[in-house]
């Protein structure tokens, strides 16, 4: 085979792989948006469960990183769940005495996991990493539960950050030439965190008008200029979770966290910009609200 027919199926090859990444994401996602519609639509109480889900995934993979294996790796899979569950508790959504209890399970469930030498350092990450995941999927119930608009913010939440995800996924595929931080995360641009970023803002300044609408006469405290700002804020807080995730997959030697969803890799690689947005957007709610 001459250069050229090689070339051309090196380019071949590159495109049908591009093609399958995105239908394995457009097929996750056909599966995951309705249940986070669920998960906002219904209640605080539907959002406590989605947010415990995710950090169990969550706790899975951050124990796969460790290279926990058995019965530990259930309990550091547990750890960040119980977590969430006392983050309930701690917003007034549940008993003081359930957080405590569920603190005191997640403390244990850490206790119980196997000590050795060897590797030690990326266990503790991982640890870290999933008490923190667990730590702010806990805001998910309570910005559900804000009263008069905390699913508007729950949605305004979700959905800035997939603008963000996405833009920045699409614009690097296209026109991305220079490496963000090619040691942490090769893949990552800065044409991409622009595009990101834009879209952030962009989200920001027209979701407010969207959710209203969609609330049929609901009010909505966030106003469009506001909301943009929130939007850059929410966008950089992204990449910044984004690199650090990376950061923590390259101590442990892999190129994903997981393999549970199809064409994104693991949860916490779709959590890694999500998560911290929760918090986020939680005390700007809490903020604008008064």
């Amino acid at each position: 085979m001459g250069p050229v027919a090689s070339a051309a199926a090196s380019a071949g090859s590159a495109a049908a792989d591009r093609s399958g990444a995105l239908k394995r994401r457009l097929a996750s996602a056909a599966v995951g948006l309705p249940v986070l519609a669920a998960a906002v639509l219904l209640g605080w109480q539907a959002a406590a469960a989605a947010a415990a889900c995710a950090a169990l995934a969550a706790g899975w993979e951050a124990a796969g990183l460790a290279r926990i294996a058995g019965v530990p790796r259930v309990t550091l899979a547990a750890a960040p769940a119980t977590v969430v569950l006392a983050g309930l508790a701690f917003a007034g959504l549940l008993p003081s005495s359930f957080g405590l209890a569920a603190l005191a399970a997640a403390m244990l469930a850490v206790v119980a996991l196997p000590r050795r030498r060897a590797g030690a350092r990326i266990r503790y990450l991982a640890v870290g990493a999933a008490l923190y995941f667990g730590a702010m999927l806990a805001f998910a119930a309570p910005l559900s539960a804000l009263l008069p608009d905390g699913r508007l913010w729950l949605a305004f939440a979700l959905l800035v950050t997939f603008a963000v995800d996405s833009a920045a996924y699409f614009t690097g595929r296209s026109i991305g030439r220079r490496r963000l931080a090619p040691s942490i995360s090769p893949g990552k641009t800065w044409e991409g965190t622009a595009g990101g970023i834009v879209a952030g803002a962009a989200a920001g300044a027209v979701l407010p008008v969207i959710l209203v609408a969609l609330a049929a006469g609901g009010e909505f405290a966030l106003r469009p200029a506001a909301g943009a700002a929130l939007g850059v804020v929410m966008a950089a807080a992204a990449v910044l979770g984004d690199l650090s995730e990376s950061w923590l997959k390259r101590r442990a030697g892999v190129k994903d966290a997981g393999g549970l969803i199809p064409g994104h890799g693991g949860f916490l690689d779709r959590l890694d910009s999500l998560a911290p947005n929760l918090a986020i957007v939680y005390y700007a709610a809490s903020w604008v609200s008064g």
